[in-house]
């Protein structure tokens, strides 16, 4: 849980038309050329300073991905990204007076309190292999009692289908990279921030890593992707204070898979994050001055727009719908007077994946508020689901051991299954088509509600969640893939 006392920031969005100099300290660009009132600001809140929100790769390499993402993506309108920028609030600042403050200027767009965020995690033989009944087919009215999910095992069975030559970048808090599952990833650097020494946070980064990437390695579980060929993580947190950038650590993910030589089309960035914590009540506020907590990651402006840059770039994005149990499309922004995260709404859709949870028994009812659990997000803009709670994975080290359990929930759960889903089905159409699928098709594949498909959840018009992805629908029948014949599987799982 973040800390109420972390440092709060505000986040700044010039219109498009107003050109600051990109540098820290702009402030004296604003007094200059006469952008707004800076000097009456500074006086009633002492000590303020305007930087860059995006610091991790230079203006003009921002430019060249715009650019990239425009020519790739006919949909994306690109904004001017170096009209963000963001205010430390020194102490004894209020930053809701603040952003209030800003908001009214001409020249700016919007000004927010950049939220807290948190995990959207629950309140040979690989050994825990067993338990993980998500691999396994999804339960049907004519077999109910089945206990599964995604079937990973058929996907294991096609060329490419174990995550060949895939590769995924994960948000997260952080994540303890020493785990048995996956130290043999060579995960580490993170890409940004600072791996977080925080162990909640370590520990939901591993079992969420476990989950999409264990190594088949004789010990503990066994990733959905498996064979994938690299593993990423970059962090949002900057300092040891707790204060957090997303859009830089998108960003940096995006440097990553855009190298030269590298081709950003079907990589897979994983969002686990949730905005809004229990203990900050001066974000994400409604039009009516309602506070909501665990919500998607691109509900604020700046975290969208650097999810939609990645999905302009090709990239895939798989979100978190988060853990607060709120219909979204009921969402109507404080900041923008807009309804952000309803289909059709206030903006254009980010491309993003957006996950919510289930429970694991047939029918699959989406997972609610219950005293000690989580409930989940849902909403026109939840395009699938997947488990939200006995999810088995890493669950805590002890003595210098890795002990696993079927405790693992929340729409990080969820989430991190449908990346490790997205990473089967593009590694088998990559084997059988030489290309990946951009982010369009890969989500249209994962949200079809076409009957005896994907697998829908226990009453579609009121869960709002979408469908689970099932992997042998999407294959064979989207994708004409499918003997079943197996040329490699995990020494750790029986296929049945």
């Amino acid at each position: 849980m973040p800390n109420k006392n972390i440092p709060r920031r505000v986040v700044v969005k010039f219109r498009d038309a107003v050109n600051l100099p990109y540098e820290d300290g702009a402030e004296r660009h604003v007094v200059r050329l006469g952008v707004g009132p800076w000097t009456e600001l500074a006086q009633r809140f002492q000590g303020v300073r305007l930087n860059r929100l995006f610091t991790v790769i230079s203006p003009e390499r921002i430019g060249q991905l715009v650019s990239r993402a425009t020519d790739r993506d006919r949909h994306y309108r690109a904004p001017n990204l170096l009209s963000f920028f963001v205010i430390d609030a020194p102490v004894g600042v209020d930053p809701k007076a603040l952003a209030a403050a800003l908001r009214e200027w001409p020249q700016i767009e919007e000004a927010y309190i950049d939220p807290l965020d948190s995990s959207p995690g629950p309140s040979g033989i690989n050994p825990s292999a067993a338990g993980q009944r998500y691999l396994k087919p999804p339960a049907t009215p004519a077999n109910p009692t089945q206990v599964g999910a995604i079937d990973a095992e058929f996907a294991w069975l096609q060329p490419g289908g174990t995550g060949l030559n895939q590769k995924i970048v994960d948000l997260e808090r952080g994540a303890k990279l020493d785990q048995e599952d996956i130290v043999g990833r060579n995960i580490a650097p993170q890409l940004h921030g600072i791996n977080n020494p925080d162990p909640k946070d370590r520990r939901h980064g591993a079992q969420v890593l476990c989950v999409v990437a264990a190594m088949d390695n004789a010990v503990g579980v066994v990733g959905i992707a498996y064979g994938v060929q690299e593993v990423k993580y970059t962090c949002q947190v900057i300092d040891s204070a707790g204060t957090v950038n997303r859009p830089n650590a998108v960003m940096a993910a995006i440097d990553h898979f855009t190298q030269p030589g590298e081709d950003p089309v079907g990589r897979v960035l994983l969002l686990e994050v949730q905005l809004g914590s229990t203990n900050d009540g001066v974000s994400l506020q409604d039009v009516n001055g309602n506070v909501w907590e665990a919500m998607p990651m691109e509900t604020t402006l700046a975290d969208y727009e650097a999810i939609r840059l990645a999905t302009g770039l090709g990239i895939v994005v798989i979100e978190a719908a988060g853990n607060g149990d709120h219909n979204l499309d009921q969402f109507k922004q404080q900041s923008s007077g807009q309804f952000v995260l309803a289909r059709p709404g206030g903006r254009a859709d980010s491309g993003a994946i957006i996950v919510g949870g289930s429970e694991s028994a047939f029918p699959y009812k989406r997972k609610v508020n219950f005293p000690g659990i989580d409930g989940s997000c849902f909403g026109t803009r939840v395009d699938c689901f997947a488990w939200s709670e006995n999810v088995m994975t890493f669950d805590v080290e002890r003595t210098g051991e890795d002990l696993y359990s079927a405790s693992f929930g929340g729409t990080s759960a969820a989430a991190a299954i449908v990346a490790g889903a997205a990473l089967l089905v593009q590694g088998a159409a990559e084997a059988k088509n030489g290309s990946r699928l951009d982010p369009a098709q890969l989500r249209a594949l994962v949200a079809d509600k076409t009957p005896n498909g994907n697998t829908p959840s226990n009453n579609p018009g009121v869960d709002l969640i979408g469908v689970m992805p099932n992997l042998k629908y999407i294959l064979q029948t989207k994708l004409g893939i499918g003997v079943d014949v197996a040329p490699s599987a995990p020494q750790s799982v029986t296929i049945r």
